[in-house]
């Protein structure tokens, strides 16, 4: 009966002096964000190059979307840095009563290492679960130009295959602006707003360079938290 008493002793005394840790969000180092967009292209509708006037190609695109990776590590306290990677698929071209690109579509892929500058994260108050966030990327990638239409007529003795597809460098800048909040310890979620302009040159049209905004949502993954936890008796 004694042993009992001090066996019950000693569990009450442990429960009511033990250090009870409270889950709480944990700032991290390193984040990846997994997320899809839609987009609208800008720009004139006519492209002129000395006394003659084309449609333009990208400026008449009317479906934008696509998808991307980032990957970004926090190298300071508002300061991040990191990789984007991104897909994205443009199609749906009108312009007036004319189908010349009409059956036309670019797949485009991207590459842009990315600064982002963003609020500290708080122990408390709104910046304890929500970032705000500014990211400027300089951008490289490709868009791959196919159509069903031949846009060309060879007049020639020899068989000549008009092109139909074309592989094109771009190369530009990015700016974005957003928002994103975490829900647990490892997931989040976040929205965004981008404008990016590019320079291209291709023989299939004569678009030199090409705006586009987008929409970005999605899901981030928190990795990597800083070693500093809040313990509370």
């Amino acid at each position: 009966m004694r042993n009992r008493i001090i066996i019950w002793g000693i569990f009450v005394c442990f429960t009511f002096n033990v250090h009870v840790c409270d889950a709480q969000l944990i700032d991290n180092k390193f984040n990846i964000y997994l997320g899809c967009h839609n987009g609208l292209f800008y720009g004139k509708n006519q492209i002129q190059d000395g006394n003659f006037i084309f449609p333009s190609f990208y400026s008449n695109l009317n479906n934008f979307k696509g998808a991307s990776i980032k990957a970004l590590y926090k190298g300071y306290e508002n300061f991040s840095f990191g990789l984007t990677m991104s897909k994205s698929l443009a199609s749906d071209w009108d312009y007036v009563n004319d189908e010349f690109y009409s059956l036309s579509k670019v797949e485009m892929q991207s590459l842009a290492p990315t600064i982002q500058l963003h609020n500290k994260f708080s122990q408390q108050g709104f910046f304890y679960r929500c970032k705000l966030f500014l990211e400027v990327s300089p951008t490289i990638g490709f868009s791959a130009f196919s159509t069903s239409n031949e846009l060309f007529v060879v007049q020639s003795a020899d068989n000549i295959t008009t092109p139909t597809t074309s592989i094109d460098f771009y190369y530009g800048f990015s700016g974005s602006t957003g928002f994103e909040c975490a829900l647990t310890q490892d997931l989040g979620v976040f929205i965004s707003y981008s404008m990016q302009n590019n320079r291209i040159q291709s023989i299939l049209y004569n678009d030199d360079h090409f705006t586009v905004s987008q929409l970005n949502i999605g899901i981030l993954l928190k990795l990597f938290k800083d070693k500093r936890y809040l313990y509370r008796n």
